[in-house]
C-alpha cells in the first residue's frame, strides 16, 4: 500500500489455568505477553521491549511477529525471550523468523516501515532465567506478577488458524494501558486485501485503537479462529491497522 506510513506496535520500554487438550475455550487463554531482555552481566537483565504471542499447539508452539523477537535472533549472546503465561513465565526460543526489510531496533523513516512477511514461530520451555520472580512497581509498591515455571510444560490452550477474514474481527493482545499485565481487545471491520512483497495482508478499521504492545496479536473471527496476525498500525490514523492473512501463518518457516 502506498500513501500511508505504517509503524511497528511493539511496546518499547523507556501456572496457567489447566485446560483440556484442544482449542482454547476462551481464546484469550491462548494469548500471552512476550518480553525481550538484554543481559547487562551474568545475573542482571534489562527489559527492552514487549509484544504479544499466541499458541497454535498444546506443546508450546506459538506465533508472533518477527520484529518482536528481532533482538533475540540477531543478538543471541545478550538477548533472551521471556513469555508470561498467566502467573508464570517461560523461556521462549525462536524456531524461525521472517527476514525483515527494515531493522526494527532503529527509528523508522518518514515513509514508515516497508511491509513484508513478518512472522516468527517460537517454542516455550521451562525458565532458565537467573531470576525466579518477575515483578513491577505498581503505585509505589513492588508486586510480583509472575514466577518462573521450572517443571515440564503443561498442555497449553491453543488457537486454530482459519480462512480469510471478512466483516467484524477482534484483536486480543497486551497493550500499554496499565502498569500490570492486561489483555486488551480491539474490535474492527476488515477493510481491504492487498499483497506486499509476496505476502497477503489486509487492513482493519478499528472502533477502538490498538495499543503499543499489540504486535503479534491474533486477529479472531466470530468463531474464535485466527484469521490474521496483527502487525502494523498507521502512523497517521490510530484507528487503522494491518494484519497478515492466514496464508502467511500456515507455514511460518517457509
Amino acid at each position: 500500500m502506498t500513501g500511508v506510513a505504517w509503524v511497528l506496535i511493539v511496546f518499547l520500554l523507556l501456572v496457567p489455568t489447566p485446560v483440556a487438550r484442544g482449542q482454547a475455550p476462551d481464546p484469550a487463554d491462548a494469548v500471552f505477553q512476550i518480553e525481550v531482555w538484554s543481559a547487562q552481566d551474568n545475573k542482571h537483565y534489562r527489559l527492552q521491549e514487549s509484544g504479544t504471542g499466541f499458541f497454535i499447539k498444546s506443546d508450546g508452539t506459538a506465533l508472533t511477529v518477527s520484529h518482536v523477537v528481532y533482538r533475540a535472533v540477531h543478538d543471541l549472546e545478550h538477548s533472551r525471550l521471556v513469555a508470561i503465561v498467566g502467573k508464570e513465565f517461560f523461556d521462549a526460543a525462536v524456531v524461525c523468523a521472517s527476514r525483515l526489510l527494515d531493522d526494527p531496533t532503529k527509528p523508522a523513516s518518514n515513509s514508515g516501515v516497508e511491509l513484508s512477511k513478518d512472522v516468527a514461530e517460537i517454542m516455550l520451555t521451562p525458565s532458565t532465567m537467573p531470576f525466579k520472580e518477575r515483578g513491577r512497581e505498581i503505585g509505589g509498591t513492588w508486586s510480583v506478577i509472575a514466577t518462573a515455571h521450572t517443571g515440564p510444560n503443561p498442555d497449553f490452550p491453543f488457537l486454530k488458524i482459519g480462512g480469510n477474514p471478512h466483516g467484524h474481527v477482534r484483536v486480543i493482545g497486551f497493550g500499554d494501558i496499565s502498569p500490570i499485565l492486561y489483555k486488551w481487545t480491539a474490535r474492527g471491520q476488515v477493510d481491504e486485501f492487498f499483497h506486499e512483497n509476496g505476502t497477503e495482508m489486509f487492513t482493519i478499521k478499528f472502533t477502538n485503537p490498538p495499543q503499543a504492545g499489540n504486535s503479534g496479536s491474533p486477529v479472531l473471527d466470530d468463531q474464535d479462529q485466527v484469521v490474521g496476525l496483527f502487525t502494523w498500525q498507521s502512523a497517521a490514523h490510530q484507528y487503522l491497522g494491518i494484519a497478515q492473512a492466514p496464508s502467511a501463518l500456515r507455514n511460518p518457516c517457509r
